[in-house]
């Protein structure tokens, strides 16, 4: 608040005094942002994931320019209609990637409505996007002239191979005849 007042007088000795009262609030203050990825984690099935960007004030300049994005990417990028302090993304993880993937907001590259730059935040995600690979090999001959007669057909044939990759033990193994 500033309260002013002046008094003047002129030659003959006659004064006068106004004043006037001013309110003005000072922001110095940056906004900050609080970044949900909402998913907890992603892999092959399932690699996309909302995003979350939740403001202490509405940004001013906000664009996805000032996103810095590892093991995905962003896409949809948009403002509430509810409520301006609030965007929202699409994230979507990198195709072979396994590791902790991030959304960041970089420091300084927002604004109030004052000006005041806007503090950093960001948040990660596990994925795994790398499907696993798998071989079988099955042993040859398995009848010793490699053809099932109607003969070997009414008994249990044994069939043998292996199975190398990513495959474990406990892992569902199919066989399928034609």
């Amino acid at each position: 608040v500033i309260d002013a007042k002046v008094t003047t007088t002129d030659a003959a000795g006659n004064s006068t005094t106004v004043t006037d009262t001013e309110g003005y609030s000072v922001d110095t203050q940056g906004p900050s942002v609080v970044v949900d990825i909402v998913d907890g984690a992603l892999n092959v099935a399932d690699k996309v994931s909302s995003v979350t960007f939740t403001f202490s004030e509405v940004p001013v300049g906000f664009s996805a320019d000032d996103l810095s994005i590892s093991g995905g990417t962003i896409s949809n990028l948009v403002q509430s209609t509810s409520d301006p302090k609030v965007w929202t993304a699409t994230f979507t993880a990198t195709d072979g990637f396994t590791g902790t993937a991030s959304v960041a907001v970089k420091d300084g590259s927002y604004t109030d409505a004052a000006g005041n730059p806007g503090s950093a935040g960001s948040d990660t995600v596990a994925v795994d996007t790398q499907a696993p690979t798998a071989s079988i090999t099955l042993d040859g001959n398995i009848t010793p002239d490699d053809v099932i007669n109607a003969a070997e057909s009414k008994q249990d044939i044994a069939v043998t191979g292996t199975v190398g990759g990513d495959v474990k033990e406990g892992d569902t193994v199919t066989l399928t005849v034609n």
